[in-house]
């Protein structure tokens, strides 16, 4: 009887077993659709192979080649092939009435090689060699009559983006040109419609026009999808199948780093992504013929450190959508940050001295953006005084990794750097640097830390952030809107210091408004458009003095929007002047603290578990630097 005995407990404990195991394996099934597909591919190293999430393909056994010639010609009117299979052979042939000049060679060149340095270092859309041998052909011919339409278009798109480092205006002109080119009623898509969409978004964002910009990426994702990039599938050669993978990761990174900077929703949904991540090597590593096969391990790339970016944004976007952010959610977005800075190269490492060239700081100003976003959000009135207090305090620690980057970039660049032997002659000066190399999300980005920086009182880090700002000056529109706010906020800050209300910011709901930017554009986070609840709601055309200073300043805002004029503001020198006698005024007064206790952000109570050890480590290397700032400064 024991034996029996034994066997039924041993029955129900299998039984139990099984039924736990089904439970465990329903949850796991209901977890993935939360992730990314960038979470899904860095599980096993950015492996093409290992990552493919392409559907199963049915084993067909009798020969189709008789169909694949007949049904496109059948279905002519009622559904095209897949691309490529309804790739276009012909092309429309020039007349000389409608030919663009090719620019002149020696211009051409050095408009290239600000492209290749800058935006193709970290959105990689064109195989370069074969971009290259089509450039050349062209210009041997000196002619682009033998040339398909839509290539000339993705060439003067892409002179448009090489001109953002040089004459803004040049960018502006060859932008019209590839717009006119590229016809909004094409029926067949290719790669190069995609590409060349891409590219006039971000034209048009970096000119500060983010809406149309916006519309031009939304044109380029649905392109994208036309032809099928967001899915493995169709027989490529090597080439252009590892293009596709990085055209489309290309338009999906733009996607989730607008979305972010705009207030948003992203327009791609990661469960239709059903495509691996591209293979980390160089351009020059892959051949114009023949097969190819990506490397089994490869070095670390700046290309992956992107795709980590974007993978912690999309996470942000998402957790951007409740009112407020509780303690355990920060905390678990400060750990995904903290494994996001692992994996960029070495060099890249925030906790380091060495120079680094103003080229390689997008991808981490994107990361760094992307944590000011996060922990900005708990500055709206929905949250309890303290939890305002600690969101500037987590948003300054930001803040100082950005100027620790910010520190290694204002050295003079040496004339031996390998990023002067491989393209255009290293500039004279830091300035000239970052100023030919600014983007509109380093403008805001260094606005916002400003911001904050001023508002807390931490002027010496407001200083250096205004200087990068005030060399970039005019080369992004956006950068001189920026200023002009900052003008603004300073007079009024300074007001409110001269009324002895500086002690009391925090509880002024006009300065937290202030101090909030841009969260003022997103109706799901902005409340400085909402009436006090006692106030009678009117018609905004009736003749309320609040709508009459609205009014007044949606015309004179400035660059990219609706204007008439512009506010007359002191320029960068007087925004560098207040500060500094801010920080002054500030040493004086308070001449019994060190410097770094008294503009370190105060991080206190529960909200003293969200400053990791890197960004400890982060205040004492800043603090410790503050001589060698102070003398860049």
């Amino acid at each position: 009887m024991s034996s029996i005995k034994q066997v039924q407990d041993l029955e129900r404990q299998l039984a139990q077993a099984r039924k736990q195991l089904h439970e465990l394996r329903s949850t796991a099934k209901q977890e993935i659709p939360s992730q990314s597909p960038l979470a899904h591919s860095q599980k096993h190293a950015f492996s093409p192979e290992s990552t493919s999430r392409s559907r199963s393909k049915p084993h067909i056994k009798q020969d189709l080649s008789r169909v694949r010639s007949s049904l496109p010609k059948v279905a002519a009117g009622l559904f095209k092939p897949p691309y490529p299979y309804n790739a276009q052979t012909s092309y429309e042939r020039w007349s000389e009435s409608n030919l663009p000049a090719l620019p002149p060679r020696h211009i051409a060149d050095q408009i290239l090689g600000h492209y290749l340095l800058s935006l193709h270092k970290t959105l990689p859309i064109l195989h370069w060699p074969s971009f290259i041998n089509q450039y050349e052909a062209a210009y041997q011919a000196d002619s682009l009559l033998s040339v398909p339409r839509i290539w000339v278009a993705l060439f003067f798109a892409v002179l448009g983006c090489g001109s953002l480092q040089r004459v803004r205006q040049d960018g502006q002109y060859y932008l019209e040109i590839s717009t006119s080119l590229m016809g909004s009623l094409d029926e067949d898509l290719t790669l190069d419609h995609a590409r060349c969409a891409l590219l006039r978004s971000i034209l048009l964002v970096e000119n500060n026009h983010k809406s149309a910009g916006w519309v031009c990426l939304g044109t380029a994702v649905h392109m994208a999808q036309d032809i099928g990039l967001h899915r493995e599938g169709g027989n490529w050669p090597s080439i252009e199948d590892e293009t596709r993978r990085r055209v489309w990761w290309s338009i999906y990174t733009c996607d989730r780093l607008l979305s972010l900077e705009l207030a948003r929703p992203p327009m791609i949904h990661d469960a239709e992504c059903e495509i691996s991540l591209p293979s980390p090597v160089d351009d020059q590593q892959m051949p114009l013929s023949g097969s190819w096969t990506p490397p089994a391990v490869s070095a670390p790339s700046p290309l992956f450190a992107v795709f980590s970016v974007v993978e912690a944004v999309t996470r942000v976007l998402r957790e951007l959508k409740r009112p407020s952010l509780s303690m355990a959610t920060l905390r678990s977005c400060d750990t995904m940050f903290a494994d996001c800075i692992a994996a960029f190269p070495a060099h890249h490492q925030i906790r380091i001295n060495e120079y680094l060239h103003p080229h390689e700081l997008a991808p981490l100003i994107y990361l760094q953006n992307a944590r000011l976003m996060l922990h900005r959000h708990n500055l709206t009135p929905l949250c309890p005084p303290n939890e305002r207090t600690a969101a500037i305090d987590r948003c300054c620690v930001v803040g100082q990794d950005t100027v620790q980057l910010l520190a290694r970039c204002m050295q003079d660049p040496l004339a031996t750097s390998p990023i002067s032997q491989t393209g255009p002659p290293a500039q004279d000066t830091w300035e000239s640097c970052l100023k030919s190399t600014a983007t509109t999300f380093l403008s805001t980005h260094l606005w916002r830390c400003t911001l904050l920086f001023s508002f807390r009182g931490d002027y010496d880090g407001a200083l250096m952030c205004a200087r990068a700002s005030a060399a970039i000056g005019d080369a992004r529109p956006a950068n001189v809107a920026c200023g002009r706010y900052l003008d603004f906020f300073l007079r009024r800050l300074v007001a409110k210091i001269q009324q002895g209300e500086g002690a009391y910011l925090e509880s002024d709901e006009e300065m937290m408004v202030y101090v909030s930017g841009d969260l003022q554009g997103s109706i799901e986070s902005a409340w400085a458009w909402q009436p006090p609840e006692d106030e009678v709601r009117i018609s905004p055309a009736s003749q309320s003095p609040f709508y009459k200073e609205a009014e007044h300043h949606s015309k004179t805002v400035g660059s990219g929007t609706r204007c008439e004029g512009v506010i007359e503001w002191s320029g960068w020198e007087g925004i560098l002047e207040t500060l500094g006698r801010l920080a002054q005024e500030r040493s004086q007064h308070l001449p019994q603290a060190p410097a770094h206790e008294s503009l370190a952000p105060r991080v206190q109570g529960d909200s003293a578990h969200l400053v990791s050890p890197n960004e400890a480590q982060s205040r004492q290397a800043l603090n410790s630097s503050r001589i060698s700032i102070a003398n860049i400064i």
